[in-house]
């Protein structure tokens, strides 16, 4: 099955739902200010009647998935190139306030990390 004719910026597997089977988090920049972000099922298919969900913002890098209310459930965390970040649940909710802690995170300065890896979804290539 095939989503949409979209090409994602990155990519992130997992139990998101910690049902026993891997989820897919992709995310598809649609314009600059515009993305997608979805929960697809191994096969391909969406997760729920609730994906994709449409974000403000570009993006430029895949999720992250992690459970970070410690609910049961991973989170989808994908940052926007206007600084935004956003926490969406596997239900497809967005959260309106992400959860933080004091302090920073970084990278060291002399590593850059980039993703060697884009993944393009077309209902004619036959592809995923």
């Amino acid at each position: 099955p095939f989503v949409d004719d979209v090409t994602f910026v990155g990519v992130a597997v997992g139990d998101a739902d910690y049902d026993g089977a891997a989820e897919i988090a992709a995310v598809a920049r649609l314009t600059e200010s515009v993305s997608r972000v979805y929960l697809l099922a191994a096969n391909g298919a969406l997760h729920a009647a609730e994906w994709p969900v449409q974000i403000d913002g570009g993006t430029l890098a895949g999720p992250a998935l992690g459970n970070i209310d410690a609910s049961g459930h991973m989170e989808i965390v994908v940052g926007t190139t206007d600084g935004a970040v956003y926490a969406l649940g596997t239900a497809g909710q967005v959260w309106s306030t992400v959860p933080s802690v004091a302090g920073s995170i970084s990278s060291p300065p002399e590593k850059e990390y980039r993703s060697r890896y884009c993944a393009t979804s077309s209902r004619d290539s036959g592809m995923v």
